[in-house]
C-alpha cells in the first residue's frame, strides 16, 4: 500500500484547483483508505488529507483469472461418515474464528476442511500432509482438530 498526502486550501484562488488535483489523483488509483485534518495557521485554512491507495497496475497483475482459480469445496463429493466429520468441524471452525476473533477461512478453508474430514486423522502430525496446513496450523489447532473428530 501507498500514501500520498494533499493540502486543500479553502481560499477562493486555490479550493478548485486542489480539489481537482485530489479528484484527479483519486481516479487513477484504488483508495484504500483517508484520513482528513482541517488546519488553521494563522490566516491560512486547509484540509490535510492522507490518501491511502494502491496502483491499480499493480492490482491487476496479483489477480488471478477465473480459468485459474480453484473451485469452491463442494461438499456433496463426501460420503455420509465424511460429511457428519466436515459438519462438526465447521462448526469447531466457526467457534475457533470467533472465539481468535479470526475470519472462518484464516481457520480452514472449506476445502481443508473437507480434505480433513476425508483423511480422517488420528494424530494431528498427520495434518501436515494437507495442502496449506502447516507445522503452525498443525501445532495450534491439531488437537481441536482431533477431539472434534473422535467425538462423532
Amino acid at each position: 500500500m501507498k500514501v500520498k498526502h494533499f493540502h486543500i486550501r479553502l481560499s477562493k484562488e486555490n479550493l478548485q484547483q486542489d480539489e481537482d488535483k485530489l479528484n484527479e489523483f483519486m481516479q487513477t488509483v484504488v483508495v484504500k483508505k483517508t484520513a482528513t485534518q482541517a488546519i488553521t495557521s494563522g490566516q491560512t485554512s486547509y484540509w490535510s488529507i492522507i490518501v491511502f491507495y494502491e496502483d491499480i497496475s499493480t492490482l491487476e497483475t496479483h489477480h488471478t483469472p477465473a480459468s485459474e482459480r480453484q473451485p469452491p469445496f463442494d461438499p456433496s463429493i463426501l460420503n455420509g461418515e465424511e460429511r457428519n466429520r466436515y459438519e462438526a468441524l465447521r462448526i469447531w471452525r466457526a467457534d475457533t474464528a470467533a472465539k481468535d476473533n479470526f475470519p472462518n477461512y484464516i481457520i480452514a478453508s472449506n476445502a481443508q476442511l473437507g480434505a480433513i474430514a476425508r483423511l480422517n486423522p488420528e494424530a494431528k502430525e498427520e495434518l501436515n500432509t494437507l495442502k496449506g496446513f502447516g507445522e503452525k496450523k498443525a501445532a495450534k489447532y491439531g488437537d481441536e482438530i482431533i477431539a472434534v473428530l473422535n467425538s462423532i
